[in-house]
């Protein structure tokens, strides 16, 4: 009769004639037939992630190293399902242990490369997470100076910078600092502005403003509270402000102005 090694074998010739239905028809019956073989599972793996079914050549993947933890395919397979998943630390695991399995000598080097190529990958994801996230804190709130344990709410996304990689260090030769483009000699109308600089600056500029209108709003309140009414009314017996109906601002202006200079 037709036994479970005959229905692998019918399945690896479909697949190699890229019939990869018919090839993961005929691994699951090899697999009802005998399922304690992990060669099974990782055919069919194969199989489905050739199909674009990533979740079920990872299930197999993860179902064959239960069944041998040594089978360094089987780690391989969990690898490449992972990668196209975007689960990139997993996939670089993955790697290292099938580079270290016993029966895939010839492979290891392209396997440890590929571990690197998904560290990589994991490095990227975590930085645009932590990106997002301070983003996302930034916009619930806009004008806060400090976080919750005292530094300024800014730095993080600032001064955070991304594990040693070439990717970004590729990504840092392309926009360089307005400090190494003067030590190049590049125009000033011709230097690329680095987005980490100016979005520093623009939030530098933010916080400046609202720290002169908070206090701005201090002085007319004191202003107002010192003296009521009657300071409102100076500014019709005051040639300087009459006429002007902005002129109680302009004179707590002035006020604010004379406080930070010292006159």
């Amino acid at each position: 009769g037709i036994t479970a090694t005959w229905l692998k074998e019918a399945g690896n010739h479909r697949f190699r004639e890229k019939k990869y239905e018919e090839a993961e028809r005929l691994y699951s019956k090899a697999i009802w037939e005998d399922p304690s073989q992990h060669v099974f599972f990782v055919n069919r793996a194969n199989a489905r992630f050739r199909l674009g079914n990533y979740t079920g050549s990872l299930d197999d993947a993860k179902e064959a190293i239960r069944l041998c933890r040594t089978f360094g395919k089987g780690h391989y397979r969990l690898g490449e399902a992972c990668m196209k998943l975007g689960y990139y630390k997993v996939a670089a695991e993955a790697y290292m242990k099938g580079a270290v399995c016993p029966d895939n000598e010839d492979c290891r080097e392209a396997w440890r490369e590929k571990a690197r190529i998904a560290t990589r990958k994991a490095e990227k994801a975590a930085h645009e997470e932590r990106k997002e996230e301070v983003y996302r804190r930034r916009q619930s709130r806009p004008f806060e100076e400090t976080d919750d344990d005292g530094k300024p709410a800014i730095q993080d996304f600032v001064t955070f910078k991304p594990p040693d990689s070439d990717y970004y260090d590729e990504e840092e030769d392309k926009h360089p600092g307005r400090e190494q483009q003067q030590t190049l000699g590049i125009p000033e109308k011709q230097r690329k502005i680095d987005p980490i600089e100016s979005q520093h600056q623009f939030v530098e500029k933010s916080l400046e403003a609202h720290r002169k209108m908070t206090a701005l709003q201090n002085v007319m309140g004191q202003m107002m509270e010192a003296n009521g009414e009657n300071e409102l009314d100076q500014d019709d017996e005051n040639p300087k402000y009459r006429g002007t109906h902005r002129s109680f601002f302009s004179r707590a202006l002035e006020k604010l102005r004379k406080h930070e200079t010292g006159g």
